[in-house]
């Protein structure tokens, strides 16, 4: 049976002990946070520590346990050590799994620990290192494959000793992974088979893939081992976190590299705001590490450089500019919404795919199903209205013509009782065959009549009851109440700012395509600001800011130039740099503006790039200029219009710093609904990550792109205030700072994050992560997150497609033995 321990990982809030939270404006919402992890969720397990100190209500032993938990304390930076869970009368190892979870809730209770449960391998074994890696434990990758093709043909113990091995190493690298693991220290210890040795590749080719595939030895760590020199050099074009992880491995393999970066600072994308006095900070970009297990952010933000991870609680109240939304009805509209997505997947699956060439095929976003959704429900509602309402009157005219029926039973019961009497009383008179011949027959009569009342008295009462239930619950006039309505769009525009872009924008059948491959643990911000993240990443890199890439080469024009460097001046005046490779990590949006000028001149390219050194020309330019990129000669069609055609739009962020807290501290996001769905993006979302005074407020779908439009900041920024005063009062203090953002018109980004729009697809970014090479020409390579497809529009995806290519880079130039 295969071990099951749970994993859990606390992190301590951020909290001053000294300050009171502020009363609840809407005290109707249920804003408390405990007890949301009492729902057992066997895919999940992560924990917010309540306190920094944890008192440890089991003591260590040394023995193996069944059922371990390891704690780890972001604030503290020290790890507890592995505990064995006992419960009063028995080990966990002789009772059944869901005593185990009820057991480790008792000891996270008493931790005072939110918790979710999921089963995972131990936190401390070579299988969950694997998992840490992205890999399957038990299974080779295909670049293992392709590495060592004979494995697959040895026997299933010759797999299972390489499997053991290389979790082994990367076991030992997640141990401590802030020095470089060295072959000498990684193979120490390990032995092999000599009967399985002639088939099993030995520790140290294992161990050399590894480090060329970026499983162990990446991020900011000591290095000991002094890299061979490459005689080669790559231009890495971006500071963003894909170009800087992909310099910083390609430096350590030996290459000679430049970054060059447009912007005066790293980081691209991610950018940290921080007020005049230096208290308060806020994320203009990137602020989320979304899950930890195999998440090499993780690794280098925590383990790393050791620094604070606060977990972002998932329990987010609404309100609107009357009311808080209770939160029953909100889950119950959530419910609601999410079986409109439901119901759009399972339409965008019988349409053809995007390729057919049938005429009547058209291309389905996810808002037009939405909005088609919402209308049949609509209809149906008012189908069911009006259908309610002609019954009523059905039962109406049924019961009018029961109650006239009941009178003329009346008339003619009272007329057989008559009867009956006076041929009783003939009867009596003179018992004669005659008068009881009389006597039956009224009788009968009047037995018939009075069975015909009684039935229509039953008709009647069913009726009457059919009635009162039909007045009591009603069916509803249409689908949605207006506020119904609106919070379905305040979900709307959350979902526009999970993808950056409005619904109609995005692919029916594949705008949740990478949800499969979400990382587990919960979501998180950097305490001290996000920018530490790339500026610690570009220590050591020879990075030439305000340098803009405005043109490609490997037309093989220059070639004759394979040997001079040329140094960039001061001026505008733009000068070429000559090397062997070009990674170019640039947003897609640049992309698909240079695709605009390529596609647009009617240019098509089709074949491999033509042998030559690669050419990247950049040079200074005045500030707001568009990025005039080109690529020569003009990219392949099929990678120019993938790039034309994938999605990529705008989130936009308003900053609003106070002199104090008048919102729940304890809340680390609340919600505002618009009334007007057409506005359901407007300040839609507020978030306050940090111990400071500060709050964010998303500004996602058509009202992002709103604020590109010329709006001042100052006018921006006194209307997020005004929203926040319909939710407070209007007695809260002034902001004493704020700040807007504009991605979309940012000549660096042209926008936020991509997503796949309707004609795309998840391979989509397979194809822009595509190099352009044969095997002599030089190598133009693509990353960011806009080229992974398991983890795009994330910062992880981010760093792992520019250690990606990387390894491609170096399989190009110096290829494993």
């Amino acid at each position: 049976m295969p071990d099951t321990s749970v994993c859990v990982v606390p992190v301590s809030e951020i909290s001053d002990p000294e300050v009171e939270a502020e009363p609840d404006p809407h005290p109707d919402v249920d804003a408390e946070l405990e007890g949301e992890g009492e729902e057992e969720d066997a895919h999940m397990l992560d924990a917010t520590m309540a306190s920094e100190d944890v008192d440890v209500p089991s003591e260590v032993t040394d023995s193996e346990p069944v059922h371990s938990i390891s704690f780890t304390s972001f604030r503290l930076n020290e790890a507890y050590p592995k505990l064995t869970i006992e419960d009063a009368s028995e080990t966990v190892s002789t009772i059944d799994e869901a005593s185990k979870i009820a057991t480790t809730k008792k000891i996270l209770k008493e931790c005072e620990i939110e918790y979710s449960i999921i089963p995972s391998p131990k936190p401390d074994s070579p299988e969950y290192a694997a998992t840490l890696s992205r890999l399957e434990a038990d299974k080779m990758s295909d670049r293992e494959i392709q590495q060592f093709p004979l494995l697959t043909q040895a026997d299933l113990e010759v797999k299972q000793q390489y499997l053991s091995i290389r979790n082994n190493i990367l076991l030992q690298w997640h141990a401590n992974p802030k020095q470089e693991l060295t072959c000498e220290k990684a193979c120490a210890g390990i032995r092999v088979d000599p009967e399985a040795s002639k088939d099993l590749p030995s520790p140290e080719r294992i161990h050399a893939l590894m480090n060329r595939i970026c499983a162990i030895n990446y991020g900011i760590y000591q290095v000991l081992t002094p890299p061979k020199a490459i005689p080669h050099k790559v231009i890495v074009v971006g500071a963003g976190i894909a170009g800087l992880a992909a310099a910083r491995k390609l430096k350590e393999f030996g290459f000679d590299v430049v970054v060059v970066e447009a912007r005066k600072r790293p980081g691209g994308r991610v950018e940290t705001w921080r007020s005049q006095d230096g208290k308060s900070h806020a994320e203009n970009g990137a602020m989320i590490v979304t899950g930890i297990v195999g998440n090499p952010l993780f690794t280098i933000l925590h383990q790393q450089l050791n620094l604070n991870l606060v977990r972002i609680a998932g329990r987010c109240p609404l309100f609107t500019a009357r009311h808080s939304v209770p939160k029953s009805i909100d889950e119950v509209l959530e419910v609601e919404f999410n079986s409109l997505l439901t119901a759009a997947s399972g339409y965008g699956k019988l349409l053809k795919p995007p390729s057919t060439s049938s005429s009547d095929h058209r291309i389905v976003s996810l808002g037009e199903a939405l909005d088609v959704l919402l209308r049949r429900e609509e209809l149906k509602c008012l189908q069911q209205y009006r259908e309610h309402k002609e019954n009523r009157v059905d039962m109406m005219k049924a019961l009018t013509k029961c109650y006239e029926d009941r009178k003329n039973l009346h008339t003619i019961w009272q007329k057989h009782a008559e009867e009956y009497r006076k041929a009783k009383e003939e009867m009596t008179a003179s018992d004669t065959g005659n008068t009881q011949w009389n006597y039956h027959l009224a009788r009968a009569r009047l037995v018939s009549s009075a069975n015909r009342v009684d039935e229509i008295n039953g008709r009647i009462n069913q009726f009457d009851k059919l009635l009162q239930a039909s007045t009591k619950s009603p069916p509803p006039k249409g689908y949605l109440t207006p506020e119904g309505r609106a919070i379905i769009g305040w979900h709307e525009a959350n979902l526009e700012f999970a993808n950056a872009n409005h619904l109609n924008c995005l692919s029916l059948q594949h705008w949740d395509q990478d949800d499969e491959f979400e990382l587990q643990g919960g979501h998180f911000s950097l305490e001290v600001g996000m920018d530490i993240l790339p500026e610690a990443m570009a220590g050591g890199l020879d990075v030439q800011y305000g340098q803009i890439v405005k043109e490609i080469d490997v037309s093989g024009e220059q070639s004759d130039l394979a040997s001079i460097v040329t140094l960039l001046t001061s001026n505008n005046v733009s000068v070429p740099i000559l090397a062997d490779a070009v990674l170019c990590t640039v947003p897609l949006g640049v992309l698909k503006d240079a695709m605009k000028r390529q596609l647009g001149t009617g240019l098509t390219v089709a074949g491999a790039v033509p042998p030559t050194q690669v050419k990247a020309v950049v040079g200074s330019v005045p500030t707001h200029t568009k990025y005039a990129m080109e690529f020569k000669p003009p990219l392949p069609l099929p990678l120019a219009q993938t790039i034309a055609t994938m999605g990529f739009g705008t989130l936009n962020k308003v900053i609003l710093s106070y002199k104090t807290r008048f919102w729940d501290v304890k809340r680390a996001l609340f919600g505002f609904v618009n009334e007007d769905v057409r506005r359901r993006g407007e300040f839609f979302l507020f978030w306050s990550l940090y111990d400071t005074p500060t709050l964010v407020a998303l500004v996602a779908g058509e009202a992002a792109l709103a604020l590109e439009n010329g709006v001042d900041d100052g006018d921006i920024a006194k209307a997020c205030h005004h929203t926040l005063k319909k939710i407070f009062g209007k007695d809260i203090e002034e902001p004493v700072e704020s700040s807007v953002t504009h991605w979309g018109s940012d000549p660096f980004c042209q926008g936020s994050y991509s997503s796949v729009a309707p004609g795309a697809s998840g391979n989509s970014y397979d194809v822009m992560a595509t190099p352009l090479f044969d095997t002599q020409s030089p190598k133009l390579f693509f990353a960011g997150e806009h080229t992974i497809k398991n983890y795009p529009a994330t910062l992880h995806g981010a760093l792992l497609s520019g250690l990606r290519e990387a390894t491609k880079i170096a399989d190009a130039f110096d290829p494993l033995q």
